[in-house]
């Protein structure tokens, strides 16, 4: 017997919403990769692992994402180019005109989430 690879139906809004929230509780929960193929098994409206891991590939593909320098895990993206991505999304948008000067205010704070992980959040206003 031959499997043969096909490609799966094209994602509608609602698919998405539905893989979001599936994504949501399996990170907020931590399912292993086995105990999420035993549930999508007996569950036929779960989506399998292999179509939650295709979608975040598909967004992770959307950020110019890199690691945090040193012995850190995470990741972050390009201030420079998010910067640069939300100017031109206004000036399409009609909010900005190319010859206007603009100020950005920049915060930040931190959260704890365990003993040794801490969550850095910045913010970024017009």
């Amino acid at each position: 017997m031959k499997l043969l690879e096909t490609e799966p139906k094209e994602l509608n809004d609602s698919d998405i919403v539905d893989i979001n929230m599936w994504v949501y509780l399996n990170d907020k929960f931590s399912i292993s990769n086995e105990a999420w193929h035993e549930l999508a098994m007996k569950c036929k409206d779960m989506p399998t692992k292999y179509k939650i891991c295709k979608h975040l590939d598909k967004l992770n593909a959307d950020w110019n994402l890199k690691s945090t320098p040193g012995e850190a895990e995470g990741i972050q993206i390009s201030f420079k180019e998010s910067l640069e991505e939300q100017i031109k999304r206004l000036q399409k948008n009609g909010v900005l005109v190319k010859a206007t000067t603009i100020k950005v205010k920049i915060s930040g704070d931190g959260a704890n989430i365990g003993k040794d992980l801490n969550l850095k959040m910045s913010h970024i206003q017009f």
